[in-house]
């Protein structure tokens, strides 16, 4: 079966890419606000995810290491499709750490999973950067194996700012939906992915 490709930003278009389309929402009037992200989004974080920790689902990606830079994100599986792996990078690498799913797991359609992420666990935590003045947080990627062999990549997820995300896939699209934490803001990246697609399709 065929699969849909592997798409790499560089830190920088991917910057750029999400001023102008990722963390926004839709105004009552049409209108698109752009949203950032606030310094308070790691403690936001750590009190919600503490609260959460009673109820996690069962299902779970990668290992709970209890480091210090550990993420915790439930996901919803929206998908339409059963998911058989998934992978991080630092976005400005090439390369996808191992599948993170136990061998033999499979995260179904419309089922919930707890996904625990360490970079320095993993060795790709990103670097900052700073080019013409600017700083550039460099982030991570997820790549997710579908259990019929696509894939898709979710560009520059925000684990620090989110608690829970739900995957979708629409026009052979994978994207996500979320609440940030630091905004309060309901976040869609689905135009932010299909535009990564078109830039990757024109280069």
């Amino acid at each position: 079966m065929k699969k849909n490709k592997i798409y790499l930003l560089t830190a920088t278009s991917l910057a750029a890419l999400l001023m102008l389309t990722g963390c926004k929402k839709e105004t009552a009037d049409g209108l698109v606000e752009v949203i950032s992200t606030s310094s308070s989004a790691n403690t936001t974080a750590s009190s919600t995810l503490e609260s959460l920790d009673e109820t996690l689902p069962t299902e779970v990606i990668g290992e709970k290491t209890k480091a210090e830079d550990e993420y915790q994100l439930i996901l919803n599986n929206k998908t339409t499709k059963d998911i058989q792996g998934v992978a991080v990078r630092d976005m400005t690498k090439e390369k996808f750490s191992d599948n993170l799913m136990a061998e033999g797991n499979i995260f179904t359609n419309e089922n919930q999973a707890v996904f625990y992420f360490s970079p320095e666990t993993l060795g790709i935590a990103a670097e900052t950067e700073e080019k013409s003045g600017f700083v550039i947080n460099s982030g991570y990627d997820v790549e997710i194996t579908f259990a019929d062999g696509e894939q898709g990549v979710i560009h520059g997820l925000p684990f620090d700012d989110v608690a829970e995300a739900t995957l979708l896939y629409e026009e052979n699209i994978l994207y996500i939906e979320y609440t940030m934490l630091s905004t309060n803001q309901w976040v869609s990246t689905f135009e932010t992915e299909k535009m990564a697609q078109e830039i990757a399709d024109n280069n």
